[in-house]
């Protein structure tokens, strides 16, 4: 049965309330973007979700996250320059009173980090099982089980071992140059990180629109045959 918004909406112990009142003590710091609440409503009937999960409460009241001096970004309901929303990125149809629409897709798309890397919530189609989180990481080019429910996952990266996820590839300084970086950019590296030549130290890191970093990492595993590729938008 599809569900209307309000019945999406009106629910008892909304999630929202418990996410906001555990960022004051996080590990890491965090900011919640802006968000038009009709566009939210949107995304959230497109999800078919309720308030009371995690996922719908960050569709219905943000225009997603920055985590960890930016080097997370959260999708949320409302899109940002450069950046879209959860459905939009996901490659759910635009149709809204299609229940199909959602179920055609093999993953949700739900955070990225500033190297490219993608945090999905597994539909059936991606590494895991549905309703478990994935990582396409850009050193294997393809889709990793996480082993963590979506509700888990904001739990992690609020307050996880960012450091030991992306070991080898943070370097010196690079909490305040990702602090300055746009939300719509991300870093292209070179030499690429599943290559032998990489070093953390030594590498190239440019700063691009982070439509054209998704498009590179998509290219490079039909290139190499590594699986199902990133998703891709813009």
């Amino acid at each position: 049965m599809f569900r209307s918004v309000d019945e999406l909406v009106d629910v008892d112990d909304p999630a929202w309330d418990e996410i906001t009142s555990r960022i004051p003590g996080a590990t890491h710091d965090v900011t919640v973007l802006p968000s038009d609440p009709a566009t939210c409503r949107r995304t959230l009937h497109m999800l078919q979700v309720t308030a009371h999960s995690t996922l719908g409460a960050v569709a219905l009241n943000s225009g997603g996250m920055l985590i960890d001096h930016g080097w997370i970004r959260v999708l949320g309901g409302t899109p940002r320059p450069g950046v879209p929303d959860i459905v939009t990125a996901s490659g759910v149809a635009a149709d809204v009173q299609d229940p199909a629409a959602i179920a055609g897709v093999p993953g949700l798309l739900v955070a990225y980090d500033v190297l490219g890397g993608q945090f999905a919530i597994d539909a059936g189609g991606l590494a895991s099982a549905p309703g478990r989180m994935c990582y396409w990481s850009p050193d294997c080019l393809e889709w990793e089980s996480l082993g963590l429910g979506h509700t888990d996952f904001v739990e992690w990266l609020l307050n996880g071992n960012h450091n030991q996820f992306y070991d080898g590839f943070r370097w010196e300084g690079w909490n305040t140059q990702t602090e300055a970086l746009p939300t719509d950019e991300g870093y292209s590296v070179f030499p690429f990180f599943f290559l032998a030549e990489y070093d953390v130290k030594t590498a190239v890191r440019k700063p691009v629109p982070i439509t054209e970093l998704v498009n590179i990492h998509a290219g490079l595993a039909t290139e190499m045959g590594t699986g199902r590729a990133p998703f891709t938008w813009g």
